[in-house]
């Protein structure tokens, strides 16, 4: 491979991991937040809590650790 092609790949890892999860991450701290607090207060629904607060924190170090793979193996396309 290409130098251009492996320095593309690194920054298309970077991207993904860390672009697409912050953004992820954001919009679904807006977005469970606003659910969460719509709920909090009816009787039977605060189970979903835990559930959201467990999504809010593993979909976005899903998408970062995607990154971090990608990262590592363009390293070692590179090498």
């Amino acid at each position: 491979m290409s130098k251009r092609r492996d320095s593309l790949f690194l920054r298309s890892g970077l991207m993904i991991g860390f672009g697409a999860g912050l953004c992820v991450g954001l919009l679904l701290v807006i977005f469970s937040l606003s659910i969460l607090l719509h709920h909090m207060f009816i009787v039977g629904v605060q189970w979903t809590a835990p559930g959201l607060l467990i999504l809010l924190i593993l979909l976005p170090v899903l998408f970062i650790m995607t990154g971090i793979v990608l990262y590592q193996r363009a390293r070692g396309v590179e090498a």
